[in-house]
């Protein structure tokens, strides 16, 4: 593991890595933003959109007397992420927009935060917002608002904590910010302008707004490196082409579950490709021949289970009708249900 991970910093040329950081200001002054998550257990995925516009709606006028903030992130086919947000109130006739791409090789819900943390910027910045002292800030991330709610967040410290220093600029200014969850895609206009705003940031040609990468976005990172590697050699690899057939891509946690220690063993063997099959056999020097004694053809384990006129191919293949599967080697060592019919059809060891 250490020679691999070294290898990746060797080749690393992507953004900065940013490690935990203290706050600036003593922990135990920090003072948590309101946070209303109270449509998130009243409204359900299952009732009509008009509903929940309705609702939304209502919360939404629950604020009046408050500067309108909308944000919102979104993630292109191609992984980029993008940030935005729009800020209104028609108390001061302010209307202003925001997006931006944030660092490449972050997820959404970093997009999410960091939208936040651009509005709260945003807020104790632009002169035009420090007349009023009300804000409330509409997101539809509902993970992001559970983190102000406990006052931690676990993936992205860093870029949490710059959060709070922006909302404790904000309170020395005597202003006040309320964090309000709201469902996506249901024809909220300023919602939906985020929305439009974050697509277009993600589809910018080069990042705007550098959030840099926090240690368990780099874990990811060097996840995924080592995986394509593995990958790379699995595919190209002379030794192993039984098996390759039956698990082509690495990583995928494939779990076989048996109900007996014998099914498990012959799983592993049929898997393997090491068997009492004469074709094995054969080549270690303990048979003469590899040749099927009922055949004449090599004795593999595709044969065995597949072409053989031995009782076991009739079984595999009704069963694999049973389960809808395709007759394949894959599919069929792949199938713990297939894998017991093979067992008890068998009337000698393998």
């Amino acid at each position: 593991m250490a020679v691999k991970v070294s290898e990746y910093f060797e080749r690393y040329q992507g953004p900065r890595v940013q490690g935990p950081a203290w706050l600036p200001m003593p922990p135990w002054t920090v003072k948590l933003p309101l946070v209303d998550t109270d449509l998130a257990r009243e409204v359900s995925k299952h009732q009509s959109p008009d509903m929940l516009a309705a609702l939304t709606r209502a919360k939404i006028s629950e604020f009046p007397e408050y500067v309108h903030i909308y944000t919102d992130a979104s993630r292109s086919p191609a992984g980029i992420v993008g940030v935005g947000g729009l800020v209104r109130s028609q108390s001061f006739g302010i209307e202003r927009r925001f997006m931006g791409r944030i660092t490449d090789g972050s997820t959404v819900y970093t997009g999410e935060l960091a939208a936040i943390t651009n509005a709260l910027y945003l807020i104790h910045t632009v002169s035009e917002l420090r007349g009023s002292r009300k804000f409330v800030i509409f997101s539809d991330s509902l993970s992001v608002l559970r983190s102000f709610e406990r006052g931690c967040c676990r993936t992205r410290p860093y870029l949490f904590a710059q959060a709070l220093v922006e909302l404790d600029d904000i309170r020395q200014m005597s202003a006040h910010v309320e964090l309000v969850w709201i469902p996506s895609h249901i024809g909220i206009q300023g919602n939906e302008i985020a929305d439009e705003l974050a697509g277009k940031g993600a589809s910018m040609p080069q990042v705007t707004i550098d959030t840099g990468l926090e240690l368990h976005e780099a874990y990811s990172d060097v996840e995924r490196f080592i995986v394509a590697k593995w990958q790379s050699e699995w595919t190209s690899d002379s030794t192993g082409s039984h098996l390759r057939k039956i698990e082509p891509t690495v990583g995928k946690k494939t779990r076989l579950v048996f109900r007996s220690r014998p099914s498990e063993t012959l799983a592993h063997r049929l898997r393997l490709g090491v068997c009492w099959v004469n074709a094995c056999l054969c080549k270690i020097g303990c048979s003469q021949t590899d040749l099927c004694s009922q055949c004449q053809v090599p004795e593999t384990v595709e044969h065995l289970l597949f072409q053989c006129t031995s009782n076991i191919v009739t079984r595999v293949k009704q069963k694999c009708e049973e389960l809808s599967i395709p007759l394949t080697l894959e599919s069929v060592l792949n199938s713990c249900l297939v894998l017991e019919t093979i067992r008890e059809a068998l009337d000698r060891r393998l």
